[in-house]
């Protein structure tokens, strides 16, 4: 916030680049006033209050813009005071709401619309969500993460927070704010990258805050995955994947020897299906000595070990690549992507920030399967990963 003044943590060059991203204008719109609605439905109490507010951003609309920006311009920082927390999700102050990520917003009617009862308005930028009556809980200084079920956008969007709060030295006591949508794995690699307490707060919750910090983050990421890599070192920068790393090497437990090869398997019934996974499976467990794992439902430890024993991982497009953070600098990780994905670069850029080797080995469309149509599914050519793991591994 401007104004503000930021000691200076040990690695003094990263954070003066960061204080002066911070010192950006704050320039708040328009707003609308609340008001109360009883007996509507969709919350498990008999009355509400429906809060209403304009959805404000703290960034430029043009960051995405810019290809002359450094690794952090995609992020801004600010100290709301007195500020009120719906869902675990939703900040709000002065009739106005925030969130972490502008982009994310949801849509009225949208698969992703998560928020409870949140209706967006197109151009008007109104915004309705139902909170209980009763008086909130509250803190008096807290971190703002809410967060993603989606180990990608953890590592993309929310561990760089837990980073930059620590960059700014912000109190070890200062607790994070996050959504009980999260799973416990989130919440663990939160609570171990953090060195913080984390609470998690349900749908419909309510919490006020005197002192909230929040990180917004401008991501990128939708340009990139649109072949726009203008910006890829901000989806990632390297300083946040050295610290995650550091704080990881510290509780990782690894071998004297890393020789692992790990295939991850997604759940069944995903949309983009691999539909010819049982030949890839018998391919490199049969002839390569490769481990296949399900992940969902897997504790932070097992998956910490799993990982940070792989020489090599091979995996589908989708967040269980994103636990190569538990990877040595130098293992090799293969993406098998399909068509829809051609374009998308992000495991490839949190690959190499990580200091591993990537490769991409690219499916072909079906247009019809068992699956359905416009679901994405496709095949890998099993002579091409036969000859890409013999390339790798040289068994």
């Amino acid at each position: 916030e401007t104004g503000s003044s930021f000691k200076l943590s040990e690695d003094a060059t990263l954070t003066r680049e960061f204080v002066g991203i911070l010192n950006s204008t704050f320039i708040p719109v328009a707003t609308q006033s609340s008001e109360m609605i009883q007996g509507q439905d969709g919350m498990p109490l008999d009355s509400k209050l429906v809060v209403s507010g304009r959805l404000n951003r703290l960034g430029s609309a043009h960051l995405l813009k810019s290809s002359n920006s450094n690794s952090l311009s995609c992020w801004r920082y600010k100290q709301f005071a007195d500020a009120n927390i719906f869902h675990g999700l939703l900040v709000y102050v002065d009739d106005e709401f925030y969130l972490s990520d502008p982009k994310r917003h949801s849509v009225w009617g949208s698969a992703f619309n998560f928020i409870p009862g949140t209706i967006f308005q197109g151009l008007d930028k109104a915004w309705l969500t139902p909170v209980p009556e009763s008086k909130p809980l509250h803190l008096e200084e807290a971190i703002f993460i809410g967060g993603t079920n989606n180990l990608m956008h953890t590592v993309l969007e929310d561990l760089p927070r837990v980073v930059l709060a620590d960059f700014l030295n912000l109190d070890q006591s200062t607790a994070l704010i996050v959504s009980s949508l999260l799973s416990p794995q989130i919440v663990e690699l939160l609570k171990v990258i953090s060195g913080r307490q984390v609470l998690s707060h349900d749908l419909y919750s309510h919490l006020s805050v005197k002192r909230l910090h929040f990180f917004e983050f401008d991501s990128p990421l939708p340009a990139i995955m649109k072949g726009d890599y203008a910006l890829s070192e901000e989806l990632f920068p390297r300083i946040f994947a050295r610290s995650i790393q550091k704080v990881l090497a510290g509780i990782d437990k690894k071998d004297s020897q890393i020789q692992r090869r790990i295939l991850i398997l997604r759940e069944p019934g995903l949309f983009r299906p691999l539909t010819n996974l049982e030949k890839v499976k018998e391919l490199l467990v049969g002839e390569f000595n490769f481990e296949a794992h399900y992940l969902s439902g897997m504790s932070l430890d097992l998956v910490a070990e799993l990982f940070g024993n792989a020489k090599i991982i091979v995996g589908e497009y989708g967040a269980g690549l994103a636990n190569a953070i538990h990877m040595a600098p130098g293992c090799k990780v293969v993406e098998i992507r399909g068509p829809l994905e051609a374009q998308a670069r992000e495991y490839e850029i949190v690959a190499e920030a990580l200091g591993l080797q990537h490769s991409v080995l690219m499916g072909k469309s079906r247009i019809l399967s068992k699956y359905g149509i416009s679901r994405g599914p496709y095949t890998v050519p099993i002579r091409n990963l036969r000859q890409l793991m013999s390339s790798l591994i040289g068994d």
